[in-house]
């Protein structure tokens, strides 16, 4: 961290233990004075207990300068998490009915690129969101006419979910953990839209439709 004056802090994909695997960075960072722009998200300050929470609370005590970002569903999963369901027609989660703001990765970090590089929104804390909620039933419909095929959406409870990641070879404790936070997209939590993007980046944010018009890329057959 010598000669750092700021960092862009988050935990990686598959972890389950962020407080001990950040709170060192934090630590290290708070006796240097270095700025903390850290990524959780969307609704973990809804109980101090959640890790993630556990580990913006270090942040806000370490007396240092801080942004935290708390992204919505990512639009990218489509391509990522839920490729498996898409090129098998039908994307099985157990999101009910409840709708989701999906949010570009782009747009996340054009607005972290915003958090980091002026001070005017220090000790705030922003829930990163797509301009519109999609139920996983619409987010599907939409996303068929781009894959050039119909794909469904069948809702599944937790533990078949659980099931089906571990067999794709998902951690079975990191599949527990996306299995839990698919309960408030079957509340409604996730389905608010907010102006983060805009306030931070400057831009609008990206649509479902224009993520998959710059990211589906169809094979040939």
């Amino acid at each position: 961290m010598e000669g750092v004056d700021r960092l862009y802090l988050l935990s990686p994909t598959g972890h389950l233990d962020p407080v001990g695997l950040l709170t060192p960075v934090i630590t290290e960072a708070a006796k240097r004075g270095i700025k903390i722009v850290l990524q959780t998200a969307i609704g973990v300050d809804a109980d101090d207990n959640i890790p993630l929470r556990q580990v913006e609370l270090a942040v806000e005590r370490s007396g240092v300068p801080f942004v935290i970002l708390r992204p919505n569903w990512f639009a990218d999963n489509f391509e990522t998490y839920w490729k498996g369901d898409i090129s098998n027609g039908t994307i099985h989660v157990p999101a009910g009915d409840g709708a989701t703001s999906f949010v570009d990765a782009r747009d996340i970090a054009d607005s972290a690129a915003g958090a980091l590089t002026t001070d005017r929104f220090n000790g705030q804390a922003f829930a990163v969101t797509g301009p519109e909620a999609l139920t996983y039933a619409q987010a599907a419909e939409l996303l068929s006419g781009f894959y050039g095929r119909t794909i469904g959406y069948q809702p599944i409870d937790d533990e078949t979910f659980v099931a089906a990641m571990s067999q794709a070879g998902l951690n079975e404790g990191y599949a527990r953990l996306l299995a839990a936070i698919f309960h408030p997209v079957r509340e409604g939590w996730t389905a608010s839209v907010t102006d983060a993007v805009e306030t931070l980046s400057g831009h609008a944010p990206r649509s479902l439709e224009q993520w998959a018009k710059d990211n589906v890329k169809v094979p040939a057959q």
